[in-house]
């Protein structure tokens, strides 16, 4: 069965001019079927370097206390957690194909493995179109014990500039009664998933 994304909101949260939103996940039909949209007059909201790096800490604290959350909530749902290595192999295979350096990868044990993964690039458009496939490719899901399961409870994955500033961030924190997840990026064309 197809994973979705249908984000609504919770929480904004302000951060100096711009804003960004922590959205609740459920499950229904894939977010590739559902074409991104574009709003023109949008694009003239650009966070700035300062709200960036901003919205990286915000984000980070956000996934690792709904992770804490979540692990505190349920003991039971067990998830694949494939072993750091077979991560770091898909990682690797992934930024051959699709033109990013990784930066950083760390793996947090809220139960299980939840990667906390920064990539860099150049090519910030290119990148952010990937990034539902990217995320696909590192953190699969499958059938288990009669539900759909990712590899991972959580994943927080930052696309940066060469100069380490974000401009994408996706994250995802799935064991819990609430899984969660959201998306923020620094301009309107680089937000991976559809949106409201």
């Amino acid at each position: 069965m197809v994973r979705a994304w249908v984000l609504v909101a919770l929480a904004v949260t302000s951060l100096a001019a711009g804003s960004f939103a922590v959205a609740a996940v459920s499950r229904g039909a894939s977010p590739t079927k559902h074409p991104r949209p574009r709003f023109p007059n949008r694009e003239s909201i650009v966070h700035t370097r300062t709200e960036s790096l901003q919205a990286r800490l915000t984000l980070r604290r956000i996934w690792r206390q709904a992770l804490r959350a979540g692990a505190r909530q349920d003991l039971r749902t067990r998830f694949p957690s494939p072993p750091v290595g077979l991560l770091a192999r898909r990682l690797r295979h992934a930024s051959k194909r699709l033109g990013f350096s990784v930066g950083h990868l760390r793996v947090l044990r809220p139960r299980q493995l939840a990667p906390l993964i920064v990539v860099r690039t150049r090519h910030k458009l290119a990148l952010a179109r990937q990034v539902p496939a990217l995320v696909r490719a590192i953190d699969p899901y499958r059938k288990l014990a009669g539900r759909d399961a990712e590899a991972y409870e959580g994943l927080y994955l930052e696309a940066d500039d060469p100069a380490g500033v974000p401009f994408l961030i996706v994250w995802n924190a799935w064991r819990g009664r609430s899984p969660v997840g959201g998306q923020w990026a620094q301009r309107e064309s680089f937000f991976p998933y559809g949106h409201g």
